[in-house]
């Protein structure tokens, strides 16, 4: 697990090296890594921004599984589908036959697949009941909204992706403590703090902090 530290160098790819664990989020990492049960059909829910995507990115490397868009794939290409599959954001314009056809076959073939999305599977409003029963019997795992150790280190990496360097690390403990704690609002916020410190040419300090949030 993390250490809360300030590391302004930690790198943007979805890997397993750079992904921030904290209470928040550490009970869906072991479920999806652990090798006690087997798990062949998980769906990952989580807040907006809460690192859903990084997250099965390091599956998808792990179980050498391929990343579909139901907009992009025809019915007739499923049944040669020989990989483990990732869908990400499932409900973001679903298209609910070529789902189903989806689970179906990865049941068949016996291949794992991971759905994620910012809404349970409870919350989708299916046209094809078949579907949502056989979504609402994934094994279900959940992000939490993020901890003080998450919204810390989260900060410190955003800031890091952006190539800001942070002088004094009571910035960072200052905008830990004033915030909205979630994920979506911490991405918001340390952007807006990106383009008002570039676009007036200042340093990113507390009394400028001050003036934004």
């Amino acid at each position: 697990m993390n250490q809360f530290s300030f590391q302004f160098n930690l790198p943007t790819s979805y890997t397993l090296d750079n992904y921030l664990i904290s209470d928040s989020n550490n009970e869906a990492f072991k479920y999806l890594f652990q090798e006690k049960e087997k798990l062949d059909f998980i769906f990952l829910y989580g807040p907006k921004k809460s690192g859903k995507t990084h997250l099965s990115s390091i599956w998808s490397e792990k179980y050498c599984s391929i990343n579909i868009s139901l907009n992009k794939i025809d019915i007739e290409e499923i049944v040669n589908l020989k990989d483990n599959i990732f869908i990400d954001d499932v409900f973001l314009s679903l298209n609910e036959e070529k789902l189903f056809h989806i689970i179906n076959h990865c049941k068949i073939n016996k291949f794992k697949i991971l759905l994620t999305s910012d809404l349970k599977p409870v919350e989708y409003k299916y046209l094809n009941k078949d579907l949502s029963s056989r979504i609402n019997s994934f094994h279900l795992i959940k992000i939490k909204q993020p901890d003080d150790l998450l919204i810390t280190n989260l900060i410190v990496k955003l800031f890091n992706d952006r190539q800001i360097r942070i002088k004094d690390s009571k910035v960072i403990l200052f905008l830990t403590k004033r915030i909205n704690r979630t994920f979506d609002n911490v991405f918001q916020i340390v952007d807006k703090i990106d383009k008002f410190s570039f676009n007036n040419k200042k340093e990113i300090t507390i009394p400028l902090i001050k003036k934004i949030i």
